[in-house]
């Protein structure tokens, strides 16, 4: 294959991704409906209704909270790139910069929603999930494709949405972790929830910390590198309220605050003695909502929300380095769900405040508002399926932007659904592209695209598949340089993902798996150069035993070189990587659960970004307290 012979450079590389493929598509191996995105979930993000995903046109991936509760201290990034199509780049270890691409798609061009809030930074315009607790996920929604028509500005690639731990009702039930693992980790966490007659309540406190390892290496340039080791450091509270009202209404308010120290790598001091390069950062999302019926068949809701995105640079090297940079964004949603004889029909008027303060730099405008409309329909009747969407956004920066998208799906036999969608997408740029003193380009356009996709998929027992083709074209792809951002003709981002899982119950246990293999070509149109930091093949595996009291899991996760810009801005080529993984758990008491994992088995020494480090061999070990879990 073309593939393996693209991966010159990474002993093994070829080896490891002939056996991943073989898993993919032979394995005898399966998942728990828990474990992955199961045909027969419901979610909520693709269409904004709950929707099974047997009945999306749209390419979904479910991450429930056993598999979160196995990632003890790994990243959001990390957790997010082991689900199909997706890639990840990040500068070094926990709480470093890092990068989401979706089907390629750059980072400002996916969107990240907490319990249904935007969340994110405006002046770069990408997600921050780089001080986002993994311990106060419940579960994550990944919904691919084109979502601007429901979701607005920046929706061109995909969604992520993030449910926070919620609250149950009967008598109080405590829970808790600790890790302790490689790079002197350390985890902790506490909570409770439960319920008194109409009130339902969930509290969850935890702290982690790590010593790290050093971001970066030689290859960055003497102007970033640094030996010492990186640590981080953070303390995070989610709490989520619920109080039923008369007549079935209710109202629910949630928050979740993240507090991080960060230490990064800019360079020695010429003095020689170098300072702790130092910043805190700060993550907050609070909301209020307000749901019921307004009539048969008319479900409404009102949220008001506020999210906060801080880093504050206190200590560095260079002096430019310092200094507060903050993402403050509130945001006002009505939305309505109505049955009718052609399926549910949404309804939602929306307002988005966003404010950003720069403590070092002056920038001419400091917030903008978008309002919008979205009118939505799905449904299904006997064999097809079809989601259609439409929305109207108001910026007061960039005028009136339309979206739509058009779904559908067609049940073949019991087994076999074909299904297809068409989408446009708008992408607004940032502050910083914008503004930014000596780089920033005030007359920069919008990035305006148009996705399409179509998908086979294939369902039978405990067996599912899916293959998907999508051809994503950018207009106006912003493209970053050393020195401004500029506007580029088009941007092609095509690819396939090929995805599989099963479950088989034998003598002595569940054999389980599930596995993904990506095709990718995200390429500037205009003279073929590919975009920096996306591999051309990837692909992720697990299979594992599950007996019930004892969990036994291997893991594969494998990427071909990808292009980058070396420390010279000269383009050069990353190499690929093969990462083995293992773990075990043990419910040692109904109640309580020792688990075991190491990373990186072979101490694959690798880059995501020119001259950064990525993790060694690692090893965590966890003591989880859950009653009532299964």
């Amino acid at each position: 294959m073309s593939f393996l012979n693209s991966v010159p450079r990474a002993p093994g590389v070829r080896s490891a991704f002939a056996v991943a493929c073989g898993f993919v598509l032979v394995a005898p191996f399966g998942v728990r409906a828990a474990d992955a995105d199961h045909v027969g979930q419901v979610v909520v993000t693709a269409t904004r209704s709950p929707t099974r995903i047997s009945n999306l046109s749209a390419d979904v991936t479910v991450i429930e909270r056993d598999q979160i509760d196995a990632s003890a201290g790994r990243s959001l990034a990390d957790l997010l790139s082991g689900s199909p199509g997706i890639q990840s780049a990040s500068n070094g270890g926990l709480g470093k910069n890092s990068s989401v691409f979706i089907r390629g798609g750059d980072a400002k061009q996916s969107i990240v929603l907490i319990d249904g809030v935007r969340y994110g930074s405006a002046t770069t315009g990408a997600p921050s999930i780089d001080n986002i607790p993994l311990d106060q996920i419940e579960r994550i929604e990944i919904v691919r494709g084109a979502l601007a028509s429901l979701y607005g500005a920046d929706a061109a690639s995909g969604v992520v949405q993030i449910f926070t731990r919620r609250e149950t009702s009967g008598k109080p039930l405590g829970s808790g972790s600790a890790t302790l693992g490689s790079d002197r980790y350390h985890g902790l966490s506490v909570g409770v929830s439960g319920g008194v007659d109409q009130l339902t309540y969930s509290v969850r406190a935890q702290t982690v910390g790590t010593a790290g390892f050093s971001a970066t290496n030689p290859r960055v340039g003497v102007s970033s590198y640094n030996a010492d080791r990186d640590g981080f450091r953070q303390q995070s509270l989610s709490a989520n309220l619920g109080l039923g009202l008369s007549k079935g209404w209710r109202i629910e308010g949630n928050l979740l605050r993240s507090d991080g120290v960060n230490r990064y790598d800019d360079g020695v001091a010429r003095s020689g003695v170098s300072k702790d390069t130092r910043a805190e950062l700060t993550t907050q999302v609070a909301g209020i909502k307000l749901l019921g019926q307004m009539a048969p068949g008319w479900k409404s809701s009102v949220q008001a929300s506020h999210t906060l995105d801080v880093s504050d640079t206190t200590v560095a090297n260079k002096s430019s380095y310092l200094g507060r940079i903050a993402t403050a964004q509130q945001q006002l949603i009505w939305e309505n769900q109505i049955g009718t004889p052609l399926g549910t029909a949404l309804v939602a008027v929306e307002s988005l405040r966003q404010s950003i303060e720069n403590s070092t730099k002056q920038f001419p405008v400091t917030q903008r508002r978008i309002d919008g409309l979205v009118l939505g329909l799905s449904g299904h009747r006997g064999a097809h399926d079809w989601q259609l969407s439409a929305r109207r956004d108001r910026n007061s920066q960039f005028g009136t932007q339309d979206t739509g998208s058009i779904g559908y799906g067609v049940h073949l036999s019991e087994a076999w659904r074909l299904g297809g969608a068409v989408g446009t997408s708008f992408v607004a740029p940032s502050f910083n592209q914008l503004y930014w003193p000596g780089y920033g380009t005030p007359d920069l356009q919008p990035q305006r695209g148009l996705n399409k996709e179509l998908s086979l998929a294939w369902e039978a027992g405990e067996h599912a598949a899916r293959l998907t083709r999508y051809d994503n074209r950018i207009r106006d792809f912003i493209l970053i340089s050393p020195t401004s951002a500029s506007n580029i003709k088009r941007v092609s981002l095509s690819g396939w993902t090929l995805s599989y899982q099963t479950a088989t119950q034998t003598g002595i246990g569940q054999l389980y798996g599930v596995g993904s293999l990506d095709w990718l070509d995200a390429h500037n149109e205009a003279d073929g150069s590919k975009l920096v930091r996306r591999a051309d093949r990837f692909g992720t595996i697990r299979v594992g035993l599950d007996r019930s009291v004892v969990k036994y899991e291997v893991s594969l996760k494998g990427s071909a070189g990808a292009v980058d810009n070396n420390a010279s801005f000269v383009r050069d080529r990353l190499p690929g990587y093969a990462l083995w993984g293992a773990s075990v758990a043990w419910r040692v008491h109904p109640d309580w659960k020792l688990s075991l994992r190491a990373d990186n088995l072979g101490d694959r020494t690798y880059e995501k970004i020119w001259g950064y480090n990525q993790a060694g061999a690692q090893v965590f070990l966890t003591l989880a307290y859950a009653p009532g879990s299964r």
